[in-house]
């Protein structure tokens, strides 16, 4: 796994390192966004087992959290001798992160390419999911580290879909459930807290439910359990369940991974889905607000092509009427989380979200956008005030800047009214008028951005980043509606929208 200390290049360290050296490493080091949180989950578990395989006193951990003392030898040693069978990538019973019951289970096994583990995320503008032949290192199947962080990724991100057909408990099941945390065609926003070192990291992701099982004993980890998904009430487990598997095929003669057998799990896919749903249901890396209607919930959803400061105007301030709050749920909330943090530490963490877009059947979607996108864990401390009167500027209403941007595009783009012979605003669907305000909202929020680092830093003040904004706003209303400006039609009516933003309205 990549790994990285500050002023250091990012190194690959096995598990027992990770672990061993957990207080002298910064961060993980993926770049894949689905990887990546696949690891924090997949080390978050790992963490937890260690606490109940030695100590599960918070007085103690915290301590030690405190004084970055990281894992002992002895620790490590025994959870991972506890898992050695469960951490080869080829084991003739228990291999990593696969299903050998698939090769009984399979009615016509077939091995496909080793692209259904490393797949391709579509960047801006594409559409294409499937790794493409120009993409580096796609060519000769994967190195077996690669694999292992595929098989990561794949075990706790994919998404429902057609695969081979299994036989299981007397019924034939064509169709995989995808992984427990997948969440089907709906966008995921899921969070993870970042302390100042993986050691800290792995600690603060811990919920009291992951750590102390109410139960006589543990049923541990689900990808250590040949038969899973099964029938066990442990939250870990449910923690590390998933609705799909896989098995590698065998590898080449230097290694690498090119050939993948897939499948539904073998096992009913009725229970599959009771114990997928509650385990999603329990999930605490989802963010829950308020919903509709009195005691309801809503799961909170980002767009991974929002920009940094909609992000955190949706968790300051989310969207239903009434301005409902964040619920006390998991990470994103000290009231669930096992060891506690002081003001001052809390402060200096990160909240990093995984932010992912789908797209496609509901049955069989695809992944659209990506994104691992952080925010300073002070910048949701509702004493800063100054903030919600800052984001209230921007997005709040008819009058915020926002709205008022994108209506001053329309005036500029207006058009005469076949009945009335007057100049109405253009409707924001007509192409040109999109395409303008697209491009001005998004030199907007780049400015937005910018002015809530400014206010962050101290550097301006709250009513002073309000004026800045107004006028980034003339600026990229002008600058988006520059080529239609200099025109007899438009001339008089981007002059027009000039003066919409001009003035705070009242």
């Amino acid at each position: 796994m990549p790994v990285y200390r500050d002023g250091s290049p990012v190194q690959l360290v096995g598990l027992q390192d990770l672990l061993q050296r957990a207080h002298e490493w910064r961060d993980l080091a993926e770049p894949n966004p689905l990887i990546r949180a696949g690891l924090r989950r997949f080390l978050t578990a790992l963490t937890a087992l260690l606490v109940r395989r030695t100590n599960t006193d918070a007085d103690h951990w915290t301590q030690r959290m405190r004084d970055n003392s990281g894992f002992t030898v002895g620790e490590v040693r025994a959870v991972l001798d506890e898992l050695q069978d469960r951490l080869w990538l080829y084991h003739p019973v228990s291999p990593f992160l696969q299903d050998p019951r698939l090769i009984e289970a399979s009615l016509k096994p077939e091995l496909k390419s080793f692209v259904e583990l490393a797949a391709h995320l579509p960047g801006e503008g594409e559409t294409a999911w499937f790794t493409k032949g120009s993409d580096p290192d796609m060519t000769g199947g994967l190195p077996p580290m690669a694999a292992a962080r595929a098989l990561v990724g794949r075990w706790y991100y994919t998404l429902n879909g057609n695969t081979a057909e299994v036989r299981a408990e007397g019924r034939t099941i064509s169709s995989q459930q995808g992984s427990t945390f997948g969440e089907g065609p709906a966008r995921l926003t899921h969070v993870f807290r970042v302390a100042g070192s993986l050691f800290g990291t792995l600690l603060r992701n811990l919920t009291t439910d992951l750590v102390i099982y109410p139960g006589t004993s543990s049923a541990g980890v689900a990808w250590a359990d040949g038969d899973q998904p099964g029938p066990y009430d442990d939250p870990l487990y449910r923690y590390t369940m998933t609705g799909t598997s896989v098995l590698l095929g065998p590898p080449a003669s230097d290694g690498r991974v090119v050939q993948v057998l897939r499948g539904p799990v073998p096992a009913d896919p009725d229970r599959v889905k009771l114990l997928r749903e509650s385990a999603r249901d329990a999930d605490p890396h989802r963010i829950l607000i308020e919903g509709r209607t009195p005691g309801s919930q809503q799961t909170l959803r980002l767009s991974a092509d929002d920009h940094r400061i909609e992000t955190l105007n949706a968790l300051r301030r989310p969207g239903w009427p009434g301005n409902p709050q964040l619920l006390s749920h998991g990470v994103i909330s000290e009231e669930r989380l096992w060891l506690p943090a002081g003001r001052q530490a809390r402060h200096a963490e990160i909240l990093e979200l995984l932010l992912a877009d789908k797209q496609g059947a509901a049955t069989a979607p695809k992944w659209k956008h990506t994104a691992t996108v952080t925010l300073s864990s002070v910048l949701l401390d509702p004493e800063l005030t100054d903030l919600d009167g800052l984001l209230t500027a921007c997005f709040a209403g008819t009058g915020a800047i926002e709205a008022r941007l994108i209506w001053a595009v329309r005036l500029a783009l207006a058009r005469i009214d076949n009945k009335t012979g007057k100049r109405v605003a253009a409707p924001l669907k007509d192409g040109p008028v999109a395409t303008a305000a697209g491009t001005a909202r998004r030199l907007w929020l780049d400015a937005a951005d910018r002015a809530l680092d400014q206010v962050r830093a101290g550097q301006l003040t709250e009513l002073q980043a309000q004026d800045q904004l107004w006028a980034a706003a003339r600026t990229a209303l002008r600058t988006a509606t520059a080529p239609y400006a200099a025109t007899t039609r438009y001339a008089a009516s981007t002059i027009t929208a000039d003066r919409v933003l001009w003035r705070k309205p009242t």
